[in-house]
């Protein structure tokens, strides 16, 4: 298993998740998420699907408001 980037303690699971920008769900997507902080990895065409559903959207490029 590979451990964790971000915090070094946990290690990385292959998982699919919801990705959410602001409060809108742009769709499920397959990530590696940390067993210990839950930081989640996605892989470079992961990426690129995630940024072709936000300008689908059209919220590629806005900032979400944080209530």
């Amino acid at each position: 298993m590979k451990a964790c980037h971000k915090c070094g303690k946990g290690n990385l699971e292959a998982k699919e998740i919801d990705y959410e920008y602001g409060e809108r769900s742009l769709g499920r997507f397959p990530a590696e998420v940390c067993t210990s902080c839950g930081e989640a990895f996605f892989s470079s065409n992961t990426s690129e699907k995630i940024e072709q559903a936000a300008k689908k959207a059209g919220v590629w490029g806005k900032i979400p408001v944080q209530h």
